[in-house]
């Protein structure tokens, strides 16, 4: 039996007929197979006599036929027995039909002994009627089944010795037909589609996902995945990869089936959606696909169209990217390059990171200037030297200490760096006649317990000051923050992957702690839109502009997320390790304080978040004393200056490891 004789024989036993997969027509199905049964046991009963009994009083023969079937409806629906899929029934669909068909004899009984004392109803029909209605709901369960399984076997057993990697296909859609058509054209196929899954409830026979393509059986929709894998895998056919296309590729369909294809370690695929092909010429692009990726599964931020980026305020302008070699200012590199700049500078203090961004700026955009600018932000004069040399017309000011761990053993660097550097290239902006600067900050700057709080908090309050203060032909300010970039150097992503690679235990601080995330290219867009609204409303000043993050997801979540892409099991072939919250880490970050309001946009993903009043003469003298005594080496000094300049800056002890802060355990 071929695989298009396998879908002959499943669509006449039902499988692709949307009605016998709706609760109504199995409803259906199972009450009248009730009503045959009573008919039966009755006419068993009777024997010779159930003709002259019944003779001149039909209508009572059929009222009790029409009252025991109403009686099975009712028996059925209260026990979810019309939510059963006929070909996956088990034992446990088996023990959900004796409870239903002896609740339909009870009722039924007690009903003809109130209504007649039972007179003219014989007492072994009730048996009877029992032993037939199950009999007769078991007989289509499992003939469907049985039909269903030699489907799946024949098809297994012609294709055992051939080459091609069998998969499942979960779509239906425009992605799901283009790659069927592209395994067809393709004279050496990878795959080959054993059979298919509908992402949708029900499986419309117009959308067929093969349309004139042949195509292998449709085995059902999404919530019945995890019988389909099971079922087949029983069957004999060795699964190891699932793709996904269309309507399947939303985090919520995805997340239904990453924890069984997990459990039977198979590996999910997506199949390239139109954007991914464009410009392709080869014949086999349509057939290919990937791994899906950690973006694909979690809960989306607000997205922001490119094209609303005003790109005619880079192109021709002399654009100065300060941590130029990091993951955020690489990829503000890779996105300015595509608006025709007439220059990117490059400010780095790492050689290395500094030449692989060049690197990788002289491959892809040849034709785009560029100017390397080996500084440290920190060095006042080198910073004022190369600004008065390159003559930057826009400034992104990405170069920043960022990791909580290390910046807590190093407060003193992270003052002199995310404070002090701040400053320094925000004058320089000012005193080289720069049009506008955008400074990238955190939500970790929001009530900050962490140094790395703190630090960030000053940086957005110096620039925001400046922005309030140079209203006369001054640059604009523009602060933007944001949570936690996936795959950023560093990242608890990164470490789960290094884990994962590696076979380690993957190390999570608290099982409770949840974060804002966000890629690389959604960060960067949020930071070039910014800007280019900042030029647009030269009114708002001194704002944040913050990016709608949707909800926070649980570290916990993620690191089993992570686990099963990989095709592993949690805690079964990946432990979890909690290690404790460490120095000036919390449960969850905040992306608004309680004191700042929001103003509206015209981008529904994006929101103004007012200033709060500052004084830039007493910031100026607080920022001084604090980086003097950082110059000094001055910890306790510092750290007592930054308290005093951030306010709301609330360090964690270091045995606070469960995330309560002293404040709260007080409460």
């Amino acid at each position: 039996m071929n695989a298009e004789q396998g879908s002959r024989h499943l669509r006449f036993f039902g499988l692709r007929a949307p009605s016998l997969r709706s609760g109504l027509a199995v409803l259906a199905l199972d009450t009248c197979l009730a009503m045959v049964a009573i008919l039966t046991a009755f006419w068993v009963a009777f024997g010779d006599q159930f003709a002259t009994t019944f003779q001149h009083r039909p209508s009572f023969l059929l009222f009790i036929v029409l009252c025991y079937g109403g009686f099975a409806a009712l028996s059925y629906v209260s026990l979810g027995q019309h939510k059963q899929t006929l070909r996956y029934s088990s034992v446990k669909e088996l023990l959900v039909l004796i409870q239903s068909t002896t609740l339909t004899v009870f009722l039924f009984t007690l009903f003809v002994f109130i209504a007649w004392r039972a007179e003219d109803v014989p007492r072994s029909s009730v048996i009877l009627t029992w032993l037939l209605q199950v009999a007769f709901l078991c007989t289509p369960r499992l003939m469907m089944r049985l039909t269903f399984r030699s489907a799946v076997r024949d098809y297994a057993s012609e294709h055992a010795f051939n080459q091609k990697l069998p998969i499942l296909l979960i779509g239906i859609g425009e992605q799901a037909q283009r790659f069927l058509r592209g395994l067809k054209r393709d004279s050496a196929p990878v795959y080959e589609v054993f059979g298919i899954v509908s992402p949708e409830k029900t499986i419309p026979v117009e959308r067929h996902a093969a349309g004139n393509v042949p195509q292998a059986p449709m085995l059902g929709t999404l919530d019945q995945f995890p019988q389909i894998l099971k079922q087949v895998r029983r069957d004999g056919l060795n699964i190891r990869h699932i793709v996904l296309s269309d309507a399947a590729l939303t985090p919520d369909s995805i997340r239904t089936v990453l924890p069984t294809s997990s459990e039977h370690g198979v590996m999910l695929l997506r199949t390239r959606g139109k954007t991914e092909l464009l410009g392709k010429q080869d014949l086999h692009s349509d057939s290919e696909v990937t791994p899906l990726t950690l973006q694909d599964v979690l809960p989306r931020v607000s997205r922001i169209d490119r094209a609303s980026i005003d790109a005619s305020i880079f192109a021709g302008k002399r654009v100065l990217i300060t941590g130029a070699g990091g993951s955020i200012g690489a990829e503000l590199c890779r996105q300015i390059a595509t608006f025709s700049p007439a220059l990117i500078g490059l400010m780095e203090k790492s050689e290395f990171n500094l030449f692989s961004i060049d690197e990788e700026l002289e491959r892809d955009f040849p034709h785009i200037g560029r100017e390397t600018i080996l500084c440290n932000v920190r060095d006042a004069t080198a910073v004022d030297r190369w600004f008065k040399s390159f003559k930057p017309d826009i400034v992104f000011h990405a170069a920043a200490l960022k990791h909580v761990p290390m910046v807590e053993a190093h407060p003193l660097e992270a003052i002199l760096t995310n404070v002090e550097g701040t400053r320094i290239i925000a004058d320089a902006c000012a005193e080289c006649g720069v049009a506008s600067m955008v400074m990238v900050s955190s939500d970790k700057a929001v009530n900050p317990t962490s140094v790395l709080g703190a630090t960030k908090r000053l940086a957005e309050a110096y620039c925001q000051a400046r922005d309030l203060q140079d209203v006369q032909g001054g640059p604009r300010y523009t602060v933007v923050r944001f949570g936690n970039v996936l795959w950023s150097t560093g990242s608890v992503v990164t470490r789960f992957r290094r884990q994962l690679s590696e076979g380690l235990p993957l190390t999570v601080t608290h099982p409770d702690v949840v974060r804002y995330f966000m890629t690389i290219d959604e960060a960067v867009m949020v930071v070039l839109l910014a800007c280019s609204e900042s030029k647009r409303h030269m009114e708002q000043r001194g704002t944040i502009t913050v990016l709608k993050m949707g909800e926070p997801v649980r570290i916990l979540d993620l690191a089993r997320i992570m686990t099963m892409l990989a095709g592993k099991r949690p805690d079964h072939d990946v432990p979890i390790q909690y290690i404790g919250l460490r120095q000036g880490e919390r449960l969850s970050e905040e992306l608004i304080h309680q004191t700042e309001s929001l103003l509206p946009t015209a981008h529904d993903g994006i929101l103004l978040v007012s200033p709060r009043t500052i004084n830039i003469q007493i910031l100026r003298r607080n920022i001084e004393s604090l980086v003097t005594a950082a110059r000094n080496g001055d910890t306790a000094g510092a750290l007592h200056a930054l308290k005093s300049c951030v306010p709301e800056y609330d360090p964690a002890p270091k045995e606070d490891v469960y995330g309560v802060r002293s404040s709260e355990a007080r409460a």
